[in-house]
């Protein structure tokens, strides 16, 4: 497993439906810049933006397709 805490990223970009997940993601990453999303068009709207964000999708974000639908098909790898 990749150890994400390591990232360089200095923004991470995520897309769950569970809006607590901001507050749960700034507290494991501090010293990030984070932005949740709970609509995938904005999502994708941001990854575009900032290309050098580290992108996390929740697997069941609440979407018509999974997580891993979502990252494979706009090549968020």
């Amino acid at each position: 497993f990749h150890d994400i805490t390591h990232s360089p990223a200095k923004t991470i970009l995520a897309l769950d439906d569970d809006s607590t997940m901001d507050k749960q993601l700034k507290s494991v990453f501090p010293e990030k810049h984070v932005e949740l999303f709970q609509r995938e068009e904005d999502f994708l709207a941001a990854t575009s933006r900032n290309e050098s964000a580290l992108v996390l999708v929740d697997y069941d974000f609440g979407g018509a397709r999974t997580g891993l639908d979502l990252i494979t098909g706009h090549g968020l790898t």
